[in-house]
């Protein structure tokens, strides 16, 4: 199989948009009109003038890569085709939308994707008939009419190829007609009339000819052979096929299809099953470089077939099974019956006869599911000779006569369809004439209205353009400076809030450390208090002891041990520990850095020396005299490594 690419440049056309007569009512036009009526005038008056932008050179650089690599990788089109399609639905750029769509349909195409590809095509179709781009209708329609003869709906193909056929002559698109011919032979050679197929190849390569198109020429050529090759002419086959060769570029689809026919005629005319494996195994090895999988599975079906002729059933039976797993995996239900069908073949021949009946049934009613004339005629002689071989007559007989019929309706359809061709020859030529006079007839009237509207319309438009463009501008500045003044608004507002709320907190926090200083200056005092006061009480209870009764003394020295433990109580300095570490975070822990061996005690007196309690203050609240607290902060300098005359309490106050 082959794809006849577009060769065609794009052409541009400016939309024409109808004017009211009032300018209140123009006024309501949005940007985008605006612009694609100016930009109508100015193509209109200056010939030649274009400037792309960035982005639609980009789209540009895509599709064209993308279709660069349909026939060496079809990975690398598939990226590209994706990252055009973005890019060109960004834009709402019609024409290389549509292009992106069509380009990307054709890759999928190559991969088997055959559902999507026509999603892909027909999307490009909608938008190449909005924006009124007859290349990429007739390249749409063309594609569409090659995959729904892929998928055996030959009325649709029929009918997508004989628009395609209408959209090119139109055009007077010479070399894109040629391919359109060739698709209609196509649909006519699988469809059961290879004359009728011969006739409109006959047309493409006229045309091809005349254009000196190598390339074309050479895939016309090579169809030609295919359709000699179904009806036994294979000398006219293997010369045209050699012919086409020699004007083909290696390593590309096209000289893969030769290269697989080529051998077909090896095999079957000259039973050189040399040159026919060879010429197969050329067009594996292209197919595989390139992954067309579709190509791939016909290769390994020839080469199972010449296994089979030569009895050597082991390989035949190997390149079958390949080839009818690649069939399914490209969901190609006309290749698979095909497959399936040598694979029964193989089961007759080496008489495994039940294994040969499923799957020749199952051939003969995927053909006849996917109307593949030769799958079906085929199948039921091999089921007519395998029931035979069986020795029950009476099925054999059976499919015996179904082939006769099956052939006569071949015969019966070949004759309608030749009808049904030169009746869709004279109504072309009808529709051709008609299409000519009515061209004529506008083409008149147009010119005689251009020549008195043309310059008043002109000067209309662009006073008219000029006016809405100055109303649009100023309109857009006072928009914009409303904006801003509203963005100005709301930062301003979000400022002061931000501040307001920033001076509350600060002022909570200020607050709350006010409130937490006298927590623990109130605790600190209550503490000192209250230890002085049980000092004195204490000293009364020790002269009364020693005054007191003997009887009396155990009792008052039980009281007097209950004052000592009031007194070196833990519980106070454990709240006032809780108090101070609020509001000096991290203070005990950086002393533990700087000596991790420091006591309770210590600890204590770092605490209170940070908060400016003087000796006395500090030897009420620890119970001890100020002897002891003199000589604790001596030990403290030397864990804390301070000198002997530096300051306890500068060195704590510089802890923060």
């Amino acid at each position: 199989m082959y794809l006849q690419i577009e060769y065609s440049n794009m052409k541009c056309w400016f939309a024409y948009i109808c004017i009211e007569n009032k300018i209140s009512n123009m006024l309501q036009f949005s940007k985008l009109p605006l612009i694609i009526l100016i930009s109508g005038i100015f193509g209109y008056t200056l010939t030649g003038f274009s400037q792309s932008s960035q982005t639609e050179k980009q789209i540009l650089f895509f599709n064209n890569k993308c279709k660069s690599f349909w026939e060496s990788s079809l990975d690398s089109s598939l990226y590209y085709g994706n990252r055009a399609i973005a890019l060109a639905d960004v834009v709402k750029n019609q024409e290389e939308a549509s292009k992106s769509h069509l380009f990307m349909g054709v890759a999928l195409f190559y991969q088997s994707q055959y559902d999507l590809s026509i999603q892909h095509l027909k999307k490009g179709l909608e938008i190449a008939q909005k924006g009124n781009s007859a290349w990429a209708e007739g390249f749409a329609n063309n594609m569409l009419c090659i995959l729904y003869r892929n998928k055996a709906e030959y009325k649709m193909a029929l009918e997508y190829g004989l628009k395609t056929v209408e959209i090119r002559k139109k055009m007077k698109d010479t070399i894109n007609l040629a391919g359109a011919y060739q698709n209609l032979s196509n649909i006519y050679s699988i469809t059961g009339d290879p004359q009728t197929a011969i006739d409109y190849l006959s047309k493409s390569m006229e045309l091809h000819t005349n254009l000196k198109d190598t390339l074309s020429l050479s895939q016309v050529q090579g169809t030609i052979a295919n359709l000699y090759i179904d009806m036994g002419e294979n000398l006219k086959a293997e010369k045209l096929l050699l012919k086409a060769m020699s004007l083909t570029s290696k390593n590309t689809v096209d000289y893969a299809d030769f290269s697989l026919n080529l051998g077909t005629v090896y095999q079957m005319h000259y039973q050189d099953y040399v040159k026919a494996e060879t010429s197969y195994l050329d067009a594996l090895r292209i197919y595989e470089s390139i992954g067309i999988e579709n190509g791939i599975g016909m290769a390994y079906e020839n080469l199972g077939e010449l296994k089979l002729e030569q009895n050597k059933l082991t390989q035949a039976i190997e390149y079958l099974k390949l080839a009818e797993y690649k069939y399914e995996n490209n969901q190609d239900s006309t290749q698979i019956a095909h497959v399936k069908l040598s694979i029964g073949n193989f089961y007759l021949k080496t008489e495994k006869l039940d294994s040969a009946q499923i799957f020749l049934h199952q051939a003969v009613d995927m053909g006849r599911t996917r109307k593949y004339s030769k799958v079906v005629s085929e199948g039921l002689f091999l089921l007519y000779k395998l029931y035979k071989q069986k020795g029950e007559l009476k099925p054999s007989l059976g499919y015996y006569e179904q082939y006769t019929q099956h052939k006569d309706s071949l015969q019966k359809q070949l004759i309608d369809n030749r009808f049904a061709y030169w009746d869709n020859q004279m109504k072309s030529l009808e529709n051709e004439q008609e299409i000519q006079q009515l061209k004529y007839d506008k083409e008149r009237l147009k010119w005689r209205a251009s020549r008195y509207y043309f310059m008043l319309l002109l000067m209309f438009i662009v006073l008219f353009s000029g006016i809405v463009i100055y109303y649009m501008k100023r309109k857009k500045d006072r928009q914009l400076e409303e904006k801003k003044r509203a963005i100005l608004e709301r930062e301003k507002k979000i400022v002061e809030v931000e501040l307001d709320s920033k001076k509350l907190k600060e002022k909570e926090l200020e607050q709350e450390l006010e409130f937490k200083s006298k927590q623990l200056s109130t605790h600190a005092l209550h503490m000192m208090q209250k230890n002085k006061m049980l000092q004195e009480v204490k000293t009364q209870m020790e002269e009364m002891i020693n005054h007191s009764k003997i009887e009396n003394k155990p009792d008052l020295r039980k009281i007097n041990r209950l004052l000592d433990n009031n007194i070196k109580t833990d519980k106070e300095w454990k709240l006032f520990k809780l108090y101070f570490e609020e509001l000096n975070i991290e203070f005990f822990n950086k002393l533990k850095l700087i000596n991790s061996n420091l006591s309770q005690n210590e600890l204590k007196m770092c605490a209170l020396t940070k908060l400016g309690f003087n000796l006395k203050e500090t030897s009420s609240l620890l119970n001890v005299s100020i002897n002891t607290i003199k000589n604790a902060r001596y030990r403290l300098k030397l864990k804390l490594g301070i000198g002997k005359d530096d300051s306890l309490k500068e060195f704590i106050d510089k802890l923060e």
